[in-house]
């Protein structure tokens, strides 16, 4: 099943396929498994399922579908902080300075893996996100409405 047939409305304007929550509807694990679905098999794919109306939404909620093996390069967000919630497998939060030299991370993990769950990224930090499962799913959260200009890459 895909998602366009549980009544999602899909956006390929963004960098990877967003698909938008009808208003009123849950989402549950059909969905999920429809997420799962259209993420593609290229390393580093992605697709997310939007819980917000649009990019002017005052907070952008995404449940996020990532593929192992991308190569991400290091990005922050100049005045939004964001939160990172495991839904299922396995997420390293890989953290840099300035100039671009690894000075932490944080692993995430789904239930059952006795990692934390959630990570709370404070605004102005250097991160990537990296599955150390073949498939994460999380859910991420920032104030909106959504800004390019607010996001940096190094």
């Amino acid at each position: 099943m895909k998602l366009e047939d549980l009544g999602y409305r899909l956006d390929k304007t963004g960098k990877s396929p967003a698909y938008y929550l009808p208003a009123g509807k849950a989402v549950d694990l059909a969905a999920l498994d429809a997420l799962k679905a259209a993420v593609g098999a290229e390393p580093g794919s992605a697709a997310r399922i939007c819980l917000h109306a649009g990019a002017e939404a005052p907070a952008q909620d995404m449940i996020v579908a990532l593929r192992r093996g991308g190569k991400a390069r290091p990005h922050r967000h100049a005045s939004r902080e964001e939160t990172y919630h495991l839904v299922e497998g396995r997420l390293r939060l890989r953290f840099f300075d300035d100039a671009g030299k690894e000075t932490g991370a944080c692993d995430l993990g789904g239930p059952g893996t006795g990692l934390p769950l959630f990570y709370r990224m404070p605004a102005k930090t250097w991160h990537i996100t990296e599955p150390l499962t073949d498939l994460a799913i999380f859910h991420e959260s920032r104030p909106g409405p959504f800004d390019p200009a607010d996001t940096a890459v190094q």
